[in-house]
């Protein structure tokens, strides 16, 4: 979606909530993203603290 013009501002503004709204309303879907997230940090944060420690 390209958006070249002034007057489309409010199509954008539409796509782009029907967009989020479906990529958010599987739950299930929701629910992997975010554990995987949590499991990525906590990785990142211990390869961080492993280098410090030499």
């Amino acid at each position: 979606m390209i958006y070249l013009d002034g007057g489309s501002c409010t199509q954008l503004k539409a796509d782009l909530a029907k967009m989020y709204d479906e990529a958010t309303s599987n739950h299930a879907a929701m629910t992997r993203i975010i554990a995987l997230q949590k499991t990525t940090q906590e990785s990142a944060v211990a390869a961080e603290q492993a280098l410090k420690r030499g």
